[in-house]
């Protein structure tokens, strides 16, 4: 395969089923987000390359957005996981209705199946998570783990708004 930087090419090889190991290492250095973040989602990227991709915090838009596609990551290593959802309590004040990049980070955390009720910890705890997130969490997911958490809060609004969730659920 020839090597190339043409944007569309390079998301198009990103993006390609059958792209190797190699090939999304290479593409992994795209001056491109888009064509980094569909590296970072793509199944055969190899952890360490996924490592690499990480934000080492969430102060920007392109933070967010890998951070977005790296937990879209089925093969998300745990500790890596585990080190995106530890952004969260910083990232809280980013969060807002308005923030699209910040609430799709929220999103693609509290979707992300290994992210187990431990790891979100931060983003579900009263003492740690303001009221109209863990609300907006109740509202959004579909996790049933999440909802019967939530549905303890001390948060009338946010324990009434899971409960009912997971009636629709029954």
């Amino acid at each position: 395969m020839n090597e190339t930087w043409d944007p569309r090419e390079c998301l198009d090889r990103a993006q390609a089923p059958q792209t190797d190991a190699a090939e999304l290492a290479r593409l992994s250095r795209s001056t491109h987000i888009f064509v980094r973040e569909a590296v970072a989602e793509h199944p055969n990227t190899p952890a360490a390359i996924l490592e690499l991709l990480a934000p080492g915090a969430l102060a920007h838009e392109d933070d967010f957005r890998m951070a977005i596609a790296l937990l879209k990551n089925a093969k998300l290593p745990s500790p890596l996981l585990k080190r995106i959802a530890a952004y969260a309590p910083s990232a809280l004040p980013q969060i807002v209705p308005h923030a699209f990049y910040p609430r799709g980070y929220l999103e693609a955390l509290v979707a992300n199946p290994e992210a187990s009720v431990d790891i979100l910890g931060s983003l579900l705890s009263p003492l740690h998570s303001p009221r109209h997130i863990r609300e907006w969490i109740a509202r959004k997911t579909s996790r049933t783990d999440v909802l019967e958490f939530l549905s303890h809060d001390p948060s009338e609004t946010v324990a009434s708004r899971a409960n009912r969730r997971l009636n629709e659920h029954h």
